[in-house]
C-alpha cells in the first residue's frame, strides 16, 4: 500500500505472492488472526489473506486508482489432501499435487474496473 502510495502518479507494477496458506502442516497466520476462524488454522489463514486482498482493493480505491489497474487474483494448485481436510477442489475430482483435475485447475479472477465488466 505504501508503495503505491508513493507511486500513484506514474505506471507501476506489483508483484506480491502471497505465503499463505501455504502448502504446510500448520498454515501461517498473524496473531491477529490465530484462533478467529471456525475452520482452524486453514480458516485463520484465508481470512487474513481475505483481509490483505480487501486492504490492496481499498487503498487503488482510495488513491484513484481503481480504474485505471488491473489485478490479477490466482493461485498455485488445489487444496492437498491432508487429515483433516485443508479445504475442498469440489465440484472438481482429486486433490493438489495430483494430475486429477481438483490438483491442477486453479481459480484466477481479474479485475480492471475500466476496462473488464
Amino acid at each position: 500500500v505504501e508503495f503505491m502510495s508513493r507511486n500513484r502518479k506514474r505506471p507501476f507494477f506489483v508483484y506480491m505472492p502471497q505465503a499463505m496458506p501455504g502448502s504446510t502442516r500448520a498454515p501461517f497466520a498473524s496473531e491477529a488472526f490465530r484462533g478467529k476462524s471456525a475452520n482452524g488454522p486453514w480458516g485463520d489463514s484465508v481470512e487474513e489473506l481475505d483481509w490483505s486482498t480487501g486492504e490492496i482493493l481499498g487503498a487503488l480505491k482510495r488513491l484513484g486508482l481503481d480504474e485505471q489497474t488491473l489485478v490479477v487474483w490466482t493461485n498455485d494448485n488445489g487444496a492437498p489432501r491432508r487429515n483433516p481436510p485443508q479445504g475442498s477442489n469440489l465440484p472438481l475430482a482429486g486433490w493438489g499435487y495430483t494430475t486429477a483435475e481438483g490438483g491442477m485447475r486453479s481459480p484466477c479472477i481479474m479485475r480492471w474496473q475500466a476496462l473488464i465488466s
